[in-house]
């Protein structure tokens, strides 16, 4: 009687023992879930960081979107306060919400700005500073123009210091967003 071995089957003289056949095995097993775990874990961490970069773009357009709005806000109330410093018609001071959309603005501004680059945020600080000044600034041209006169403003006006606050202003918020536009 002669004993079937099918072909499939392992031939103990070619591949050796069965614990080494096992081994192999065990070995295989091993190599392919340890693959597959690193390709998961390498699938999630891209994910992650393409989710990170949308979000930063997302970020940057909005910090692009509100450095816009703060630009006008700002030529807005300039605009007026320059207009009732000349005049001292009370029609350019309306409710004075200028001024209170401004700072609304620096503060949604101060937590997108809150993580990014130190180099932006050195900026952004200065950007405050100025900005504050300049509300400072366009206070006492309103208050001169209310208690001594239109005259007044207008000699204060013709020092040129909202002048070059205003262009330091601009160059700051130029600054930042030549800065956000190169991260897209």
């Amino acid at each position: 009687m002669s004993s079937f071995i099918p072909r499939w089957g392992f031939n103990q003289s070619k591949f050796g023992s069965q614990i080494e056949i096992q081994k192999g095995l065990f070995i295989s097993f091993f190599l392919a879930l340890s693959t597959m775990i690193l390709l998961t874990s390498l699938v999630l961490y891209l994910g992650r960081r393409v989710q990170k970069v949308e979000t930063s773009m997302s970020e940057t357009r909005l910090i692009l979107h509100h450095m816009d709005k703060l630009r006008y806000e700002m030529l807005n109330r300039e605009s007026l306060t320059l207009g009732f410093a000349a005049t001292g018609d009370v029609a350019f001071l309306s409710d004075g919400l200028e001024k209170q959309k401004i700072i609304q603005r620096l503060k949604q501004l101060d937590v997108l700005f809150k993580d990014s680059h130190l180099e932006v945020q050195k900026i952004f600080t200065e950007l405050k500073e100025k900005i504050g000044a300049k509300l400072k600034f366009g206070d006492l041209e309103v208050k001169l123009t209310e208690t001594k006169g239109a005259k007044a403003a207008q000699e204060k006006m013709r020092t040129h210091e909202g002048l070059i606050l205003g262009n330091q202003i601009r160059s700051l918020i130029e600054a930042i967003e030549h800065f956000e536009e190169g991260i897209l």
